[in-house]
């Protein structure tokens, strides 16, 4: 039995602490690792083997310099905008893309 683990690569503008919303969920990524791929998660495989990854509604994250919460996002576009007010600035997650890896 192998480990696959999904990997995230956004470009991120003013936003840092994406994270998808749940209590089943545990996966960030922060600005620093701005356009690099970042494990998010691994599964533990029995006799499969994951093809695709489509992320959807759920997400959140917060505004660098504001703090302010941004929550539902849908990536499923593979961008995302909006306007922090207490910042004064545009916030963004665009060029999402993934790859699965080996463990």
């Amino acid at each position: 039995m192998g480990k696959i683990a999904l990997q995230l690569k956004a470009t991120l503008e003013n936003i840092t602490n994406l994270r998808p919303v749940g209590e089943d969920f545990r996966w960030y990524l922060k600005a620093e690792d701005n356009e690099n791929f970042k494990t998010i998660v691994e599964f533990e495989c029995r006799g499969l083997e994951p093809v695709d990854f489509q992320p959807q509604a759920g997400f959140a994250a917060e505004g660098v310099e504001s703090g302010t919460a941004f929550s539902d996002i849908n990536l499923q576009e593979k961008d995302w905008t909006d306007y922090d007010e207490k910042a004064q600035e545009s916030v963004g997650i665009y060029e999402v893309t993934h790859q699965f890896v080996k463990c």
